[in-house]
């Protein structure tokens, strides 16, 4: 059974770019219980702008959703600024360049650790989860672009290639969603990547203030209707205290719609 070992983690870290400062391991079975084997399941837990010092903490706000005592959860610690993956204004509007820098570096390491895990620990795509919060959810989406194979129904031999186990966008949106020129925006990977069986979770809430809920809506409309994907959309519309942090109840539905 492989043992996952700080020397692990610190190559996962160590992208090439200086986008990661580390990688954090968390396990149903504790602290001191590395192993991970082909019966379990990995969650690439992705933070938001800011979120290294705890706007959401995977460790005691997700893992405890998550019942199934195989899982483990690898969070990936930005080391840029403000513990973004890029420049957060660039996200989903007009400034953004399908083929910017930062956002490709930031693929790159999470597509890395992916390979990591594929290579080292014998897992497949079907039993690593991306998860992303706020800008990280963004990331799990692109991530999910670039490492998927595309497929249609319609495909010669009609067979579907790897997907990932699913794919969750907490409080998210597609980068670049909202691109003014029309070319500019069939540059981007959602435009015409056809990710087809790609299991997708999305919560969101009405009243987020920063990632509002038409562009979560939108996401969702855009990865069912123009990528193929099977989206499972979970809005709260109730009072929180802090309506960009995911909802306990996004947890429980991401919890049956992954776990299950």
């Amino acid at each position: 059974m492989p043992t996952m070992t700080a020397d692990h983690l610190a190559n996962m870290a160590d992208d090439g770019n200086g986008v990661l400062d580390s990688v954090n391991f968390y396990s149903k079975d504790g602290v001191g219980e590395h192993n991970v084997h082909n019966g379990r399941t990995v969650v690439i837990a992705l933070h938001g702008v800011n979120s290294g010092d705890g706007a959401i903490d995977f460790a005691t706000e997700s893992l405890p959703n998550l019942t199934n005592p195989g899982v483990v959860i690898l969070e990936p610690i930005s080391g840029l600024g403000s513990n973004s993956w890029w420049q957060p204004a660039k996200s989903f509007t007009g400034n953004m360049s399908a083929t910017d820098t930062e956002v490709a570096n930031s693929v790159a390491a999470i597509a890395r650790i992916v390979g990591i895990l594929e290579t080292d620990f014998n897992m497949t795509k079907e039993q690593i989860v991306l998860l992303g919060h706020s800008q990280g959810g963004s990331l799990a989406a692109e991530v999910m672009f670039n490492m998927l194979e595309p497929f249609h129904p319609t495909s010669p031999g009609n067979t579907p290639p790897a997907r990932f186990k699913n794919v969750a966008l907490m409080n998210s949106g597609i980068v670049g969603m909202f691109m003014d020129d029309q070319a500019e925006a069939q540059a981007f990977p959602w435009w015409n990547k056809k990710v087809y069986g790609q299991k997708v979770f999305m919560g969101s809430h009405a009243q987020d203030p920063t990632v509002p809920e038409l562009i979560s809506r939108r996401t969702a409309d855009l990865l069912f209707s123009q990528c193929g994907a099977v989206v499972d959309y979970d809005v709260s519309t109730g009072s929180a205290e802090n309506y960009h942090k995911p909802h306990p109840d996004h947890f429980a539905a991401f919890n049956a719609a992954v776990m299950g």
